[in-house]
């Protein structure tokens, strides 16, 4: 059943009901967390998972029926890329994929000989993405070559895990490591135009979010130290606001949705930083928000998902998944249809909205 919360003040009931469930993995793994960061994708009337257990599979949206199952070994933990009926995606068995989409069979893998945590992006012919070990990759999305590798020296002997995806704007390539460096580089050779470093803490230095552009600014965050508004053609800091991360910010007109590493979410004015609303969450720490509809609908770690409004950040709906969420959670454009994987490796299918509340109880009528 769904547990939704609603505010009577509201003129209208926001529900959260779930339309099915099922195992993204093959078999349970009771002995052994491990983590599923890999959001779900839309592919024509179905839905891809990748999950940090064992493999990749595609799902029918209507029923949650598997189509085709893939064994990756270790899993794989970046979010799939798909074009044209290809899907571009690291494994974390040291290889990076591209997948017939229709079937899932192997059309070629390139051995990058470590975990490709790093989301993969396309622009024009090439592919490229970030591995664990702190490689940059751009290889030919046709065939797999190899077209450049750009390896960082980092010194630091322990990092959070993950790895942002890499941000493509005009004849740049930008992307973060774990030394606390966010790095400009030239997209058609890998050569180094800037770098700025943005975390300087003892402990953990990653710069893992993913990087949002808006405008002439770059929204990127250090884990637990700051989010950064960055200049994009010279790094220089326009902004910066106490609340890191480890995802992406939400930027929706003139204001910056983040949720922090530090469990909060945070709406920032996307001009000068300064706070509009912070809300504490009760179960661990969010999700990168997904907008719908006024709302900002965002996972827990450790509990639920969540609607928050994006006016004061008040929760008006919420559902327990189990084990919590860890990947943001997939919007199927212009329907009420979302989709989550859970921190416990089930894939879920929610219909999210709000409908007319009554202006009497049944029993009053």
């Amino acid at each position: 059943m769904a547990c939704s919360s609603f505010n009577n003040n509201l003129p209208q009931e926001f529900t959260i009901n779930k339309r099915w469930a099922v195992s993204a993995t093959s078999s349970t793994n009771w002995w052994q967390f491990k983590n599923h960061p890999a959001s779900p994708v839309i592919y024509k009337n179905s839905v891809l998972v990748a999950n940090g257990y064992d493999g990749i599979g595609l799902y029918k949206q209507s029923t949650g029926r598997n189509i085709w199952k893939i064994q990756i070994k270790n899993g794989a933990e970046s979010t799939p890329f798909i074009q044209n009926d290809n899907i571009y995606f690291g494994g974390n068995d040291g290889q990076f994929y591209c997948l017939n989409a229709k079937d899932g069979s192997t059309k070629w893998s390139f051995p990058v000989k470590f975990e490709g945590l790093g989301s993969p992006v396309i622009n024009g012919d090439s592919v490229y993405f970030t591995t664990g070990n702190h490689n940059l990759y751009s290889l030919d999305k046709n065939n797999g070559k190899l077209n450049w590798v750009y390896t960082r020296k980092v010194n630091s002997s322990i990092s959070i895990r993950g790895q942002g995806k890499v941000l493509v704007s005009d004849d740049k390539l930008y992307t973060g490591f774990s030394d606390g460096y966010f790095v400009a580089f030239n997209k058609s050779n890998g050569q180094i135009i800037w770098e700025k470093l943005i975390n300087n803490n003892r402990r953990f230095k990653d710069v893992d979010s993913s990087p949002v552009i808006s405008g002439d600014a770059i929204f990127v965050s250090g884990y637990d130290q700051n989010l950064y508004a960055l200049n994009k053609a010279s790094g220089d800091v326009i902004w910066k606001s106490p609340h890191g991360s480890h995802v992406s910010v939400l930027v929706n007109k003139g204001t910056v949705y983040s949720s922090t590493s530090k469990g909060l979410v945070v709406a920032l004015n996307k001009s000068n930083g300064k706070a509009v609303w912070t809300k504490k969450l009760e179960k661990g720490i969010g999700t990168e928000p997904t907008y719908y509809k006024g709302f900002l609908i965002i996972g827990e770690s450790e509990g639920r998902v969540l609607a928050l409004s994006q006016v004061n950040g008040e929760v008006v709906g919420h559902y327990e998944t189990g084990k919590g969420v860890v990947s943001k959670i997939t919007h199927k454009d212009d329907s009420k249809q979302f989709f989550v994987l859970s921190a416990g490796g089930n894939l879920f299918s929610f219909n999210i909205d709000w409908t007319k509340a009554s202006d009497i109880w049944p029993w009053e009528q």
